[in-house]
């Protein structure tokens, strides 16, 4: 009798241990399930699911998400309730929930497919984005490649990017899944979310992976997307970008190249696209581009102009003869953009570049007429953007205000405006062909004279052979949102110095 006295004793004592250790996975959140589900599976299966089914019987919801962790551990994955709370799950349960539906990964993926053709149907982009980003976690890539897909509207794309920067889960497998991927808009969307963490937010081994696969694409991936995104992850996360030799142009199958100067040119394909000025009630009109050009992925520097500044090898007459240099509280150093730059030092500043690499400079001075210039056709060198190519790059293939979709709420993290400063080129994310800062940071000077589109459809526009004003896009970082639509237009005197005008360069040709 005592034996048995004693044996019950202890059996009485396990089932309070389970019992409690149950109730303590009710309440376990965040860093604690781990921990919490080791203690469940050093008792004995046979008390523990039995307890673990009937608390969630019981329980609400809060407790039943806990619960449900314990159970999957256990092989009882309830799938259903889990994919349901995905909607209003917080961040930091984002690991835990990978972690239980992969104990029954087929018809888990099945279940958040199931959830994601709902939310398409109530167009709730942000439980979309959820809900592929755990597929993802799952091995199935389907559903955010076709959320990142570059489209007219690209909000899907900007959802997904912005709520992966929060809702992530663990990323150091993450970064193994994504090494394989050839879909360039969710690779790159990849890159632009998981950068948008804070990297002291991050464990060292997550970092490390992705500091690594960014790295390896950066210089071995030949779009021009993967390229920009990868270096721009590289540069916020404060980690090293790797040198990349310069050329004269791309290698063969390459869409990207790194000039004698340290710029990076992007290679973006003609095509057509629609504009319409803002600012004056007329039709839209039909632009196409027959040519492709390669164009500068940043605006100019203040390292790159002072380099041009600074060249001995360049004649006195053929530099800014009235440049004060940048305000430095403006642009304190290399890195931001020149500015306090006119259409003519613009101009100049081309014309050296094409120099120096032994091309045919684009501008040259009309008779009798030294603050006018004009175009040389079919030249091989640097210029301006006309102004049609500069909205066709900075829209990206969009038809919205701004390249990331119509909304102002993401705008900060594309553009720099309404600040006291501008910031260094390419710190915000780029457009879906790989440019920054086509939005904010500074005004960019474009080729053209300012005036009217008109209403029949163009090819090739160069705007009007005389005028007043040369067109200036983008806006900049004092501007507010609205002077940063990729539609927007200003005109202002070739000889205006502000703080806030700049520009980027580029090539029609290389050969």
């Amino acid at each position: 009798q005592a034996e048995r006295d004693r044996l019950q004793a202890e059996q009485e004592s396990l089932q309070k241990e389970v019992q409690s250790a149950v109730t303590a996975m009710s309440t376990a959140r965040s860093i604690l399930v781990p921990y919490t589900i080791s203690t469940l599976t050093r008792l004995p299966q046979k008390m523990v699911l039995p307890e673990l089914q009937r608390q969630f019987d019981q329980a609400d919801v809060v407790q039943r998400l806990s619960l449900s962790y314990g159970l999957a551990a256990f092989s009882d994955v309830r799938v259903d309730f889990l994919v349901s709370q995905v909607e209003s799950l917080p961040p930091a349960e984002v690991a835990n929930l990978v972690t239980a539906l992969r104990q029954s990964k087929a018809e888990s993926i099945a279940a958040l497919e199931d959830a994601a053709e709902r939310a398409a149907v109530k167009n709730n982009l942000k439980h979309q984005a959820r809900l592929a980003l755990l597929s993802l976690h799952l091995g199935v890539p389907a559903d955010a490649g076709k959320m990142c897909q570059l489209r007219a509207d690209p909000i899907q794309r900007t959802m997904f990017i912005e709520e992966l920067g929060t809702w992530h889960g663990e990323l150091e497998g993450l970064a193994e899944l994504a090494t394989g991927l050839t879909d360039i808009p969710l690779r790159s969307a990849l890159l632009l979310g998981i950068g948008s963490v804070p990297a002291a937010d991050l464990a060292p081994a997550a970092k490390d992976a992705w500091v690594s696969l960014a790295s390896d694409w950066y210089t071995s991936e030949p779009d021009t997307l993967t390229h920009s995104s990868a270096g721009w992850l590289l540069r916020v996360w404060d980690a090293d970008v790797p040198v990349i030799a310069s050329s004269a142009g791309p290698p063969e199958g390459q869409n990207w190249h790194v000039n004698s100067v340290g710029m990076t040119l992007l290679q973006i394909p003609g095509g057509r696209f629609v504009r319409k000025d803002p600012n004056v009630d007329a039709p839209a009109q039909t632009v196409a581009l027959s040519r492709g050009f390669f164009v500068q992925a940043m605006e100019v520097t203040r390292g790159q102009f002072q380099q041009f500044m600074d060249d001995p090898d360049c004649p006195a007459e053929q530099k800014p003869q009235s440049w004060r240099g940048v305000d430095q509280t403006i642009s304190p150093d290399g890195e931001h953009p020149a500015q306090m730059v006119n259409w003519e030092d613009a101009v100049l500043f081309c014309n050296w570049l094409s120099g120096r690499e032994g091309l045919q400079p684009c501008y040259e001075r009309k008779a009798n007429t030294p603050a006018d210039w004009r175009s040389v056709s079919a030249a091989t060198g640097y210029r301006l953007p006309t102004e049609a190519e500069w909205e066709y790059a900075c829209r990206a293939g969009t038809t919205t205000d701004f390249s990331h979709g119509d909304s102002e709420e993401p705008l900060a993290r594309y553009c720099v405006f309404l600040k006291s400063k501008s910031a260094r080129c390419g710190m915000k994310l780029p457009n879906g062909w790989g440019l920054h800062d086509m939005h904010g940071n500074v005004w960019e000077w474009c080729q053209d004279w300012y005036g009217g589109y008109g209403s029949d459809s163009v090819t090739d526009p160069t705007g009007l052979e005389s005028g007043s004003f040369r067109v200036i896009r983008g806006g900049s970082w004092s501007n507010n949102a609205r002077s940063c639509r990729s539609a927007y237009r200003v005109r202002y005197t070739p000889d205006y110095t502000y703080y806030d005008p700049g520009f980027r360069v580029l090539r029609s040709s290389i050969q």
